[in-house]
C-alpha cells in the first residue's frame, strides 16, 4: 500500500478543504460577536475532520516515516540512526503499518516516543504550551519507569477492565447500526445483536446510551447506519 497519489483530482479537493477551514474560521471568529457561537462545538468537529483529511494527503507520509525510524531503532538495537538511516524509504512503508507493532511490548517505548515527538511538532513555533505537553511529557515519563497522573487509571466500580467493556459494547452497537443501515427495522437488529450477545434487548439500548455517555460520538453512528 502505497501513499495517497497527488493526482489533478486530489491537489483540487485539498485546495477546498483549505478554503473550508478558512471559512469555518471565520465563521467562529469571537471578535465577530455573539453570532459566530451558533453551532460552534459542531464547527470544531468539522474543522478537525477537515485537517485530518488534509493531513491524510499531504502529512501522514511524514508520521509514518519519524515512527518507522523509530522502529527501526529498535529492530537495529541502536540508540541512534544516521542520517541515510532516518531517510530510508524503508521507514515510511514500516510506519503505514505502525499498528502491527503496538501489540508487541518490545516496540511500545518506541511508539511512545514518536506519538511524543508528534506532540512537540504539533506545538509549533506559534503556539504556546497547549494540552499536547502534558501528554508529551506522560509519554517520556512511562518511557523512564514514571507513570504521570495523566495516565493513572480513574476508578470505577465495574467488573473487568473498564476500556475493554465499553469497546465490546460499542462494537455490539455498531452492529445494531450496521444492520439497521442495510434496510432492516432497528428491532429487529437489536433483537439479532442481542441473541448473539445472549443479552436481552433493554442491555443492548442501554449499552447504545452508555456508548454515548461515554464519549463516542453519536453522528458517528448515524453514519454507520447511512454508510456501511
Amino acid at each position: 500500500m502505497s501513499r495517497p497519489q497527488l493526482d489533478e483530482a486530489a491537489i483540487e479537493h485539498c485546495h477546498r478543504l483549505v478554503d473550508e477551514l478558512v471559512q469555518l474560521h471565520q465563521e467562529t471568529d469571537p471578535l465577530k460577536g455573539e453570532q459566530t457561537e451558533e453551532k460552534k462545538f459542531v464547527k470544531a468537529y468539522e474543522a478537525l475532520d477537515k485537517i485530518s483529511e488534509l493531513s491524510f494527503y499531504l502529512t501522514e507520509w511524514a508520521e509514518h516515516q519519524i515512527i518507522g525510524a523509530h522502529i527501526s531503532l529498535v529492530d537495529k538495537n541502536k540508540q541512534l540512526l544516521s542520517f541515510e538511516e532516518c531517510s530510508s524509504h524503508k521507514n515510511e512503508n514500516t510506519g503505514r503499518y505502525s499498528d502491527r507493532y503496538a501489540v508487541d511490548e518490545k516496540y511500545i517505548p518506541a511508539l511512545r516516543a514518536a506519538i511524543a515527538r508528534f506532540l512537540r511538532l504539533s506545538i509549533g513555533k506559534k503556539r504556546i504550551n497547549n494540552w499536547r505537553t502534558p501528554v508529551e511529557i506522560a509519554l517520556f515519563a512511562l518511557n523512564l519507569g514514571q507513570t504521570d497522573d495523566f495516565f493513572k487509571p480513574q476508578e470505577k466500580r465495574k467488573v473487568g477492565k473498564s476500556y475493554d467493556i465499553l469497546e465490546l459494547k460499542w462494537a455490539a452497537v455498531f452492529h445494531v447500526h450496521k444492520l439497521w443501515g442495510e434496510g432492516n427495522k432497528k428491532e429487529y437488529a437489536i433483537q439479532k445483536v442481542a441473541e448473539e450477545c445472549d443479552v436481552t434487548h433493554k442491555a443492548i439500548e442501554n449499552w447504545e446510551k452508555s456508548c454515548v455517555k461515554e464519549g463516542k460520538d453519536k453522528k458517528e453512528l448515524f453514519w454507520i447506519k447511512g454508510h456501511l
